[in-house]
């Protein structure tokens, strides 16, 4: 119960993905767990392992859940994205805390890049429609990448990025 208001508490699933950006996640965890909660969500925090846990993690145990909330970068969005996708049938929101190196997506769509705004965004609760695209069974939300561009951002360093 949230003893603020007497109400159930919305359960939230944060991804959060430790190696994004210059990883500053580190520093703001808590907090955004504890400004989350006052905005009414209890979260359950999974820290990603490698690449691809997010979209196993969420696609096993999304549904449980209201909203999944990522914590990252834009590859870290695009898990989480490709794992709600594949849930069938209770697919919860998802919400987006930009850390990552470059934030594009936050970017593109005016979304606040600081952290902790970030999250008071989410916690206001004013969802949007979002467009995806599929290609060859992958989910992307704004840009789809092939041969020579997609290897060359996984190979530079995030110093460069």
């Amino acid at each position: 119960m949230n003893e603020q208001w007497g109400e159930s508490m919305k359960r939230l699933l944060l991804v959060v993905n430790p190696c994004a950006g210059k990883q500053l996640i580190r520093n703001y965890m808590v907090e955004v767990v504890s400004l989350l909660g006052q905005y009414g969500y209890s979260s359950t925090v999974h820290i990603t392992t490698g690449r691809g846990d997010a979209t196993e993690v969420v696609s096993k145990w999304g549904s449980n859940f209201e909203a999944v909330v990522v914590v990252g970068g834009d590859g870290s969005l695009n898990e989480v994205i490709n794992g709600v996708l594949s849930i069938r049938g209770n697919q919860p929101k998802v919400g987006y805390i930009p850390a990552g190196s470059t934030n594009d997506f936050a970017k593109t769509l005016s979304l606040p890049t600081n952290i902790i705004d970030a999250a008071h965004r989410i916690g206001q609760g004013k969802p949007r429609p979002m467009d995806v695209g599929e290609c060859n069974g992958r989910y992307f939300t704004y840009i789809a990448t092939f041969g020579a561009f997609t290897e060359s951002s996984y190979n530079a360093s995030q110093k460069v990025k």
